[in-house]
């Protein structure tokens, strides 16, 4: 019998070369490893996997405008965008719901993915480069979806 292994795929990712410079590097990767954006027929099914949720694509919302951000601030914006109220209004277990999701599930698969950096411990995320389907997806879904995201 043969060995069935999913073929290695090429994946892109950005680095930061220096102040103000992204560039754009390839490195070959496993299908199964968690990569987000391969140059095979995968490309498509793990944009769209990704971005099926509407918290995680509410995160990236967020960090495209502001790039960095803390655990609390982000969760409280989620929060009101789901609620279509401001971030005052919310109350505890609103908020709270909210951050065991994005704690637990989202945030992870985001970073799993190559889109953000989540320091658990300290509560920080920062965004990295978006590759080009998924800054696509993401524009398409911005202008549909919450009227008041920094674009």
């Amino acid at each position: 019998m043969s060995d069935k292994r999913r073929p290695t795929e090429t994946d892109r990712r950005c680095t930061d070369t220096g102040p103000g410079r992204r560039t754009r590097k390839r490195e070959t990767k496993g299908a199964v490893d968690g990569s987000l954006v391969a140059d095979g027929g995968h490309e498509i099914r793990e944009c769209i996997e990704l971005l099926a949720n509407d918290r995680r694509r509410y995160v990236l919302y967020y960090l495209r405008g502001e790039r960095r951000a803390n655990f609390e601030e982000i969760t409280e914006q989620i929060a009101a965008w789901e609620i279509d109220a401001s971030p005052e209004e919310l109350d505890e277990q609103t908020k709270r719901n909210v951050q065991i999701d994005l704690h637990h599930a989202h945030l992870p698969k985001l970073e799993d993915a190559g889109l953000i950096w989540y320091d658990r411990l300290h509560g920080a995320i920062r965004f990295h480069c978006v590759p080009e389907p998924v800054d696509t997806f993401l524009d398409y879904c911005s202008t549909n979806e919450v009227s008041d995201v920094d674009r």
